[in-house]
């Protein structure tokens, strides 16, 4: 006979659920989260932001006698998540909002000097980062580091359309 293993999946769902549970009983971190995408860097043992969701839903449901995910494992916290459980819905609300106005601004430069310039490669990586880190959250330094890059050389750069009649 075959044994079977009685597993779940984590779903963004359930860590979300979670997250919320946990702020009604302990408040919002008030930017430990994203204190720790920096935080990373510095000498000594730190805390990435992962592994403090890990310890968030951890401490919430071993409660209940059942872990959401395996200890020193990093859990993904979506980025609503990962907004929520620094700061509650207004920051959930200012996170989305920047997220819109970033996306605008590229937007306009893409339909400024056209599809043909750096300003189209600069649109599709901040959609793409933006687009995974719906689910993942956006915790990573490098790409923090990524998008500051190509929105900063976004902003500077100009387009010589003349260049791109070429």
């Amino acid at each position: 006979m075959g044994s079977s293993i009685k597993c779940e999946a984590v779903t963004s769902h359930i860590v979300l659920s979670t997250i919320i549970e946990y702020t009604k009983e302990e408040d919002y971190l008030k930017g430990e989260i994203h204190k720790g995408i920096f935080s990373t860097i510095l000498p000594g043992e730190q805390i990435s932001p992962r592994m403090r969701v890990t310890e968030v839903v951890n401490s919430i449901t071993s409660e209940r006698g059942v872990n959401v995910t395996r200890e020193q494992r990093t859990t993904t916290p979506t980025f609503i998540g990962q907004l929520f459980l620094d700061g509650g819905y207004l920051l959930v609300a200012i996170g989305f909002l920047l997220y819109g106005v970033l996306i605008s601004l590229i937007y306009n430069k893409v339909k400024q000097n056209g599809i043909r310039s750096f300003h189209t490669v600069v649109y599709a990586f901040t959609i793409t980062v933006f687009t995974v880190s719906m689910h993942t959250g956006l915790l990573d330094l490098i790409f923090v580091l990524m998008l500051g890059f190509v929105i900063i050389a976004s902003s500077i750069i100009t387009t010589d359309k003349r260049m791109l009649d070429l």
